[in-house]
This record gives C-alpha cells, structure tokens and sequence, in this order.
C-alpha cells in the first residue's frame, strides 16, 4: 500500500475506531488489491495477546469479539456484523491483540 494510502487509511480509522460500522463508504478505496478471505462459523481469526499485521472489515455475517479473564473465564464485547471494522489496534499500535 503506499504512503499516501496509508496515512489516509490510518485517518479513517482513527476517527472512527474501535469498531466502526460504516455501510455506506466506499471501502474499494482502501481495500483495492486486497484479496478478501472468508473464515467458517466458529473460527478463531486472532487470539487475545497475539499481534497482527492486519486490519479485519466484515464484508458479510457476524463477528463477536471476546476477552479472557486470568481465570479464564470469556466476555463477549461486541458482536459486528457488515460494516465493522476490527484488530486496527494492534495494527496499528503494534501491541498485541486485546480480544480474540
């Protein structure tokens, strides 16, 4: 991705994190050339504590993101569906993922 892209990926996200929900943008415009991966029902696609280069947009379905307590115990904290953006913290920040 160049520089130029980048920077104005970063600004949209920014702007609107954690989690935005924006139906009506035109996401070809950050998303051109990428090749979009479909994950099954129940797949983990990142785990908390664990870093990521990437930044996830649900194209269709649903997304929950969860964390874990030191006893293990899971909290869902969102569920997004189309439009919600997710994992932008970590890269971004380059710390590791809060949530799976």
């Amino acid at each position: 991705m160049m520089s130029g892209n980048r920077n104005k990926t970063i600004d949209i996200i920014m702007e609107h994190s954690p989690w935005l929900k924006l139906e009506q943008f035109d996401w070809g415009l950050i998303t051109s050339g990428i090749v979009p991966k479909h994950y099954k029902k129940g797949t983990t696609i990142y785990q908390q504590q664990h870093y990521s280069d990437y930044i996830y947009i649900v194209k269709s379905g649903r997304v929950r993101l969860s964390i874990y307590s030191s006893n293990g115990e899971e909290k869902c904290i969102i569920i997004g569906d189309q439009g919600c953006v997710f994992g932008e913290l970590s890269a971004l920040d380059g710390y590791p993922n809060f949530a799976n």
